[in-house]
């Protein structure tokens, strides 16, 4: 299992749910709120100030640094469809072509800052930083463009089911958005939860949610072997990259 941190990275052996161990650790340059991404034998790593870092990850035990782009800007988050890295930074929403992970190249921008944004069938779903959910068409990836919003005040996060978004606020808990009409998005149901919602993914119909309140907080959540490991303060977790496990 490969963890963001406040200082990098970290990968556990989690062969035994019940007592992960670390097998390797990577501190950036800085003390910041790092992000990664995985697809296939590849690990992007979002470090600020410098850019993208690409990692090798088919040795857990050993990931090996093949390719950089220095941004000079603040990546937030990414996702990855195919053949491109969709990112989110404090200028813009930018995308990146990763078919040789050695050499990332720039393709195109939308020009609105945002924080977090989903991909799926030639759109993108982007939560501005002005409290904003856009959906972009990307169907040209060399120019992409706004075909609707909706606003979502204090939105962080979001997964996406079907013809739903469920998007995690820092204000009022969680929002449900139809977007079977990707050019008129409607907000159809609330939840509010006890503390800021950060992250949340499903599984099996299930969502499960990393919240922060008074007893502490979850940053993410991870599935795996009927296991959620949830990366909290519970062990320290601003020093160490603590892990929680939860049978579900």
């Amino acid at each position: 299992m490969f963890a963001s941190s406040i200082f990098g990275f970290d990968v556990y052996n989690i062969s035994n749910p019940t007592n992960p161990t670390v097998v390797f650790q990577y501190t950036g340059c800085c003390p910041n709120d790092y992000s990664i991404e995985i697809s296939g034998s590849y690990l992007y790593y979002l470090e600020y100030p410098n850019g993208i870092k690409v990692f090798n990850i088919s040795n857990p035990q050993n990931p090996t640094i093949v390719g950089f782009v220095n941004i000079g800007f603040n990546f937030y988050s990414a996702y990855v469809s195919g053949n491109y890295l969709f990112a989110c930074s404090s200028p813009a929403f930018v995308i990146y072509n990763i078919s040789n992970p050695s050499n990332l190249t720039y393709v195109s921008s939308y020009q609105s800052a945002c924080h977090y944004a989903i991909v799926s069938n030639n759109l993108a779903y982007i939560l501005d930083q002005i409290g904003n959910l856009d959906i972009l068409d990307i169907s040209n990836i060399n120019s992409p463009s706004l075909i609707a919003s909706l606003g979502i005040p204090n939105a962080l996060s979001m997964v996406k089911s079907n013809n739903y978004l469920y998007v995690m606020t820092t204000s009022s808990g969680i929002k449900v958005v139809d977007v079977s009409n990707s050019n008129s998005p409607s907000l159809v149901s609330s939840f509010n939860t006890n503390g800021l919602a950060i992250y949340g993914f499903l599984n099996n119909n299930t969502l499960y949610l990393a919240n922060f309140n008074i007893y502490g907080f979850s940053r993410k959540l991870y599935f795996y072997n009927n296991y959620i490991f949830s990366i909290d303060d519970k062990e320290d977790y601003m020093k160490y990259g603590g892990i929680r496990i939860i049978p579900s």
